[in-house]
């Protein structure tokens, strides 16, 4: 099947054909938390070995993982208050992630996501299905 394959939003092409897709991680807001998300990076990298994974973190936690070399890039906001979950929302809907992860077991985290049009959104729901 040859031809030229359209790329969607939220991608980038690597080389030959292989679509590498930019993964969003919505991480914890307090730095033990943050600390102990690290595994988990670990283990959505090697999972995911070519794909981009961009970071959404608080201010006060960003340059955690600035330092982190799974992390290909870290979006800093001021994730505490509803202004700043807005303008967060606003530059997620503007890149246009496909894809996103939510470490934080909060609904506002994953409403962010939402609201920012992250088209598939996983996460952890501590409320069993009905």
């Amino acid at each position: 099947m040859g031809g030229i394959t359209p790329t969607p939003p939220g991608s980038v092409k690597g080389e030959g054909e292989q679509l590498h897709q930019t993964v969003i991680v919505r991480v914890p807001n307090w730095l033990g938390d943050a600390v102990m998300s690290l595994p988990a990076l670990r283990g959505l990298r090697a999972a995911c070995p070519d794909d981009r994974l961009t970071v959404l973190a608080h201010r006060s936690v960003a340059p955690l993982y600035d330092a982190v070399r799974e992390v290909d890039e870290v979006i800093e906001f001021d994730l505490k208050t509803a202004a700043g979950k807005r303008a967060a929302a606003a530059e997620l809907r503007r890149r246009d992630f496909a894809r996103g992860v939510v470490f934080p077991n909060s609904w506002s985290a994953a409403w962010l996501f939402a609201r920012a049009g992250v088209r598939n959104i996983l996460g952890y729901n501590k409320r069993p299905p009905p």
